[in-house]
């Protein structure tokens, strides 16, 4: 299957959060450059080698950890370094003697003030915690790397790419860190036991530090997955990392302890920073230093939470691609999984209850807000494989997605005994949390065949556990309604919010990149001014003299409109009882009328002369029968052929023994005025001058619903499929055929079969076409046929979000017509792009076939006064 944002939502674009963001502060030293946290440049990658290669980072590591050792008779100007401070330095001291006080001759602290000590001791513990990481991330590359370099756990294809990923530019970040160690412990050297400050040596450092972090934040999830999987997967690993955990120094911290040591970081080093601050006197340079740094600091790992949130909802978001299968097997549902715009908004566990034979039931889903799409879903895991998801409920685009019912109060469910309830709690709570923790007396086992334990199978509600309640429901259906519960009006509350600000955007964003719009939202008034009443059917537009006109059906009859500056006034009627369809056609000067079972054709001249002169005239002295007079005409449409030259009438005849396609030419008669009705007294039918009869009449299905026209071919719709006429050649062609056609020699008929069920159970409307695609548009989906009417794209076909009624295509989109909405989507894909929204909408004028006509829709609106009023639109590209 295929699969922008409040303040709730996860960006999948880090670059869109991290970039441009400066930090500056006031004078605080002129040397002190602004920092910018940007990932526009691609970070840095982990360079280090395996143990003795050349690796510029190892040697650097290495040279650096040797410079830090302090010999004995060193000597700071020009006195001997005290032996606790060596030994400190030297890593000699054991980590209870780490402390200033200890390190310092009681004399000295006797002459200090408390205040002084205190702010002594925080920036030693300043000095130790920076000891501490360095030793911590030498510990990496000694128990990690170097062995898994040494040691054939990995396959040697991948390990150099898995340390990669894993360890990134950890070892850029010791040597910056072993850099800021040897410069405090020279401070340290040149100034113990009294330290001024260091502020100066952590924000010098600060602005070469944190664009490592920034490389290897981003990268830190991607690490831990990367670790969790090998781990996983790889028994050799799994023992390895075991084994390498129970070295002493490790202090029994698990690996991710490691990999997350420099996230933690910074903000160890925040909370450091604000100790020495509070016992630091007015005056001093840190006053102004300190909250300099801690600011940047502070900024810098609000930005860093955002990115780890984004990273963590990039796993959930493409776990969820990998694990949401077709809603119905063939079916294709374009979620647009790879748009770069495509983001997770939010996800969680919700309840539904639904009601069954036996009473009421719960069912824990696994819900998912796409920006996009909204999904609910129910965990399946099976034995061996990764979890999957099945779709509970169709996907629901935001287009069509309502909330509603979200403020009422908790629901309370069942009564039950006092000694389950506890049990019961913590099971819900369990299930809600992801990650279920059984109780003491119940081992893994036992729990993974309880199916009271499982996610998707929670246990009834205790009646004094509240689930909050919120209703949603698709627009085209809003008689099925989705009653969700959230396990606190918290819970709730955020849902509520995620879904709107999820809408919002959507909405705005759809505004901004609108494909087609509605202009010109025409009334249509009476000679007094009043609303016509009756609904309008069908129009046709027409240009005539310079001036423009629509012809409308209503139930009583055509109107004619002239189109003036206070909009489209009705002129006079043509008396003819509910017309189905109207096409004008200004090079012919006619006006035909599919009305009373009957077709017939006006002078637009003639028209046009009464309209401007506004005198009456008998316009049944020019009316040109066309149909035969014993049948009865139902369905009727026109066309060009031969690429646009030659004009043709194709309608569906009904008479008592058969229902046969006649096909007539459009020719001119310059004479139309007084053309009137011609008889042929051998055969007994009307005649034209002005059509000409083209072929003989086809013999077609009784049922035939709908006619349509493709590359210059008919299509012919009834209940079974579209019978194909090429009207050039039609009295060649008298075996008809039909599709879409199953593929024969299929392995797997699955997919054809499933086709045809479902086409059975709709109405075909018609044929459309771009490139190289070819779609049968039905009622209720589409699917893809080759230039031979067979089923391509495995048999699969595309499900509409609304029952359509009526079809046009524009260009690369086609556009599906109903009750409410109007649905566009893409020929090629059936990808859905757009959707408008209206009352009552109807396709009244559908543009000939390679004529420059418009497309109208009319449907119900409201006027200033909040009076319904019918509005006429046109169909234009919104550029």
């Amino acid at each position: 299957m295929d699969m922008a944002a409040p303040e709730h939502q996860l960006p999948r674009s880090p670059s869109n959060i991290w970039a441009d963001r400066r930090y500056s502060t006031p004078h605080v030293r002129d040397a002190v450059p602004s920092i910018i946290f940007s990932f526009r440049n691609p970070p840095k990658r982990f360079r280090l080698g395996p143990p003795g290669s050349n690796s510029s980072s190892a040697g650097s590591s290495s040279s650096s950890s040797k410079q830090q050792r302090v010999p004995k008779n060193a000597t700071s100007t020009g006195d001997q370094l005290p032996e606790p401070l060596r030994r400190f330095q030297a890593g000699e001291l054991p980590e209870e003697e780490e402390q200033w006080h200890i390190l310092v001759p009681q004399g000295v602290r006797e002459t200090l003030p408390n205040k002084e000590i205190q702010r002594q001791s925080a920036l030693f513990e300043i000095i130790k915690s920076e000891k501490d990481y360095v030793r911590d991330l030498e510990l990496t590359k000694e128990i990690f790397v170097f062995p898994l370099y040494k040691m054939s756990i990995i396959p040697s294809e991948r390990l150099r790419g898995f340390i990669t990923t894993v360890f990134f530019n950890l070892d850029e970040i010791h040597v910056h860190h072993q850099r800021l160690l040897n410069a405090l412990y020279a401070r340290q050297r040149k100034e113990h036991p009294c330290i001024q400050s260091i502020a100066d040596i952590i924000l010098d450092t600060s602005t070469q530090l944190l664009p490592e972090y920034e490389a290897y934040i981003l990268n830190y999830h991607s690490a831990e997955k990367c670790h969790r999987d090998e781990y996983k997967e790889n028994p050799r690993y799994h023992d390895f990392i075991e084994k390498a955990l129970l070295d002493p120094r490790t202090q029994k911290r698990n690996f991710t302890t490691f990999l997350i040591r420099p996230f933690n970081r910074l903000s160890r080093l925040k909370l450091l920073l604000d100790r020495p601050l509070k016992e630091t006197g007015p005056g001093h340079p840190d006053r102004a230093t300190i909250p300099f740094i801690t600011n940047i600091l502070e900024g810098f790992m609000t930005h860093a939470n955002q990115a780890v949130e984004i990273a963590k909802s990039e796993e959930i978001f493409w776990n969820l691609y990998k694990s949401v299968p077709a809603y119905y097997e063939g079916e294709i549902l374009h979620m647009d999984w790879f748009d770069e715009r495509r983001t997770l908004v939010y996800e969680g566990d919700l309840l539904r209850r639904y009601r069954s034979s036996s009473g009421y039931k719960d069912a824990g889903l696994y819900v998912a807000l796409l920006d996009n799409y909204f999904l609910m879903l129910k965990h399946q895991t099976y034995p061996n494989d990764p979890t999957t998801n099945c779709i509970m409920s169709r996907p629901i685009p935001l287009q069509y997605l309502r909330i509603t019912s979200f403020s009422e109060g908790p629901d309370t469910w069942g009564i039950r005994s006092e000694s389950s309830r506890l049990m019961g709690a913590l099971k819900l709570f369990n299930c809600f949390s992801r990650s279920p923790i059984p109780p003491e007396d119940q081992d893994a086992e036992s729990m993974e065949e309880d199916p009271a334990w499982s996610r998707n199978q929670l246990p009834p509600s205790d009646n004094r556990l509240g689930m909050y309640p919120f209703t949603i429901y698709h627009a085209s259906a809003p008689k099925t309604r989705y009653k969700l519960y959230a396990k606190s009006a918290d819970k709730r509350d955020e849902w509520v919010t995620a879904i709107k600000g999820a809408l919002s955007d959507f909405k705005a964003r759809q505004e901004t990149n609108m494909i087609f719009g509605l202009l010109a939202g025409e009334e249509f008034t009476d000679p007094s001014g009043k609303q016509v009443s009756s609904n309008m059917t069908c129009a046709a537009p027409f240009s005539y003299g310079g001036k423009h006109y629509i012809a409308t059906g209503r139930l009583s009859g055509v109107y004619i409109y002239q189109y003036m500056e206070s909009g489209f006034q009705e002129e006079f009627v043509i008396p003819l009882y509910s017309p189905r369809n109207i096409v004008a056609l200004p090079d012919y000067d006619k006006l035909i009328v599919h009305a009373d079972g009957g077709l017939v054709a006006y002078s637009l001249d003639l028209i046009v002369h009464v309209v401007q002169s506004r005198a009456y005239a008998d316009l049944s002295t020019s009316v040109e029968w066309i149909s035969p007079e014993d049948s009865e005409v139902t369905l009727f449409h026109a066309m060009y052929i031969a690429s646009g030259r030659r004009m043709m009438i194709a309608y569906v005849c009904k008479d008592r023994l058969r229902i046969t396609l006649r096909l007539l030419s459009v020719v001119q008669n310059k004479d139309s005025r007084q053309s009137g009705k011609m008889h042929n007294q051998t055969s007994g039918t009307r005649m034209s001058p002005s059509f000409r009869l083209f072929g003989e009449p086809i013999n077609i299905p009784r049922d035939v619903h709908e006619l349509c026209t493709f590359n210059g071919i008919i299509g012919i719709c009834y209940s079974k499929g579209i019978y194909i006429v090429d009207p050039t050649n039609a009295a060649a062609t008298p075996n008809l055929w039909t599709l879409p056609k199953s593929r024969i020699g299929t392995m797997n008929p699955t997919p054809s079969l499933i086709l045809e069920s479902r086409c059975a159970a709709t109405r075909p409307l018609g044929l459309v076409g771009w490139d190289k695609y070819i779609m049968v548009v039905y009622e209720e989906l589409g699917c893809y046929i080759d230039r031979l009417g067979v089923s391509n794209r495995s048999s699969a076909y595309i499900r509409w979000e609304s029952k359509a009624t009526a079809y046009v295509q524009m260009g690369e989109y086609l556009l599906l017509f109903s009750a409410g909405f109007i649905e566009v989507r893409t020929v090629s894909k059936g990808k859905l792009v757009q959707v408008l929204e209206g009352t009552d909408v109807r396709l009244v004028c559908r543009g000939i076939p390679l004529a420059e006509n418009m497309n109208l829709v009319a449907m119900n609106d409201r006027d200033e006064q909040g009076e319904v009023v019918e509005k006429l639109f046109q169909i234009v590209y919104s550029n």
